[in-house]
């Protein structure tokens, strides 16, 4: 399919309507169909617009910044992953010089000529909700360089994660999950505040609930000011106790294709994302093994086998 952007303002009663259209039937300040009443700018308050594949961004004449569009890997950056079909205010800086845009990640540069970037990223070593500086005067928030999690005994999992350095930084918020999708908050690790020295740190999670098989760990690191940033997701499994065979992915997370095992022979297995939705499929052979494809997006999804029997799979 043969995507094709249009870019256009209308003027209407002393407004300007701006109107950015993606293959996916999004219009600027609204749906294909919905745009009527929805976020105007004033004229005289438009500086300047960056459009991606399906969301966009604006630098209003007073500095501040506004995204609208589709949120899934935060690429709005208002700490959410809910779709906008108005224009949001970005944080509370006045700032805010230029904004650019791309599939799953969004920069903006400030007027003092620090860089933002919020979003799923390529490089960063975390995913962040909200503008994190990547680079200008000063040290970086928290430069991330290491996050492990390993078995501890059969029911409890040892955290690490280290730092090259940090600038005002309060703290990492540790949270898990049982199936990668919904998280929980479980501790709590003071940060250094300020440090240009490497820096190691641990958590011991001997709270997990019984029988469980395996979790999904992650850290929430906190600023002074209260800005977030999430590390990328780390999954254990755990020596079950015995009982009817699971179905086990490698490697999980994966950048790619990835293998499963313990499938019925000759079953059909289902690959479905966040949302429910099929997204592919796969056969398991005469041992019970399939290869599972490459190419999805960066997400959680759940690989199911006749039986009912669910794997959770992790796509970097």
């Amino acid at each position: 399919m043969k995507y094709t952007f249009y870019c256009a303002t209308i003027r209407r009663a002393g407004w300007w309507l701006s109107l950015l259209l993606a293959g996916r039937g999004w219009v600027g300040l609204g749906l294909l169909g919905l745009l009527a009443g929805t976020g105007r700018v004033q004229a005289q308050t438009l500086s300047l617009a960056a459009s991606a594949y399906d969301h966009n961004l604006l630098v209003r004449a007073d500095g501040t910044l506004w995204a609208w569009g589709i949120n899934s890997y935060y690429q709005l950056g208002d700490g959410t992953q809910q779709t906008r079909l108005q224009p949001v205010q970005v944080g509370t800086a006045t700032n805010w010089a230029s904004v650019s845009a791309s599939e799953k990640e969004s920069l903006g540069l400030r007027t003092d000529g620090t860089l933002w970037a919020w979003g799923q990223h390529a490089t960063l070593p975390s995913t962040t909700l909200t503008p994190l500086q990547v680079l200008g005067p000063g040290p970086l928030p928290v430069v991330l360089t290491a996050f492990t999690a390993t078995a501890a005994g059969p029911a409890a999992v040892r955290l690490a994660w280290a730092t090259a350095s940090e600038s005002n930084s309060a703290r990492f918020q540790v949270e898990r999950s049982p199936d990668g999708l919904s998280f929980d908050q479980i501790g709590t690790v003071a940060a250094a505040g300020s440090s240009s020295a490497p820096r190691q740190y641990a958590w011991l999670d001997a709270t997990l609930p019984a029988g469980a098989t395996g979790a999904y760990y992650r850290l929430r690191q906190v600023d002074q000011d209260g800005t977030a940033a999430y590390s990328p997701v780390r999954h254990l499994a755990l020596a079950g106790s015995g009982g009817a065979a699971r179905l086990r992915i490698f490697p999980n997370p994966a950048p790619g294709a990835a293998t499963l095992a313990g499938a019925p022979a000759g079953a059909v297995l289902h690959v479905l994302d966040a949302r429910g939705r099929l997204v592919a499929s796969a056969l398991a052979d005469a041992a019970g093994t399939a290869l599972l494809p490459a190419g999805l997006a960066p997400g959680v999804y759940a690989v199911r086998a006749a039986g009912g029997t669910v794997a959770r799979w992790l796509v970097e």
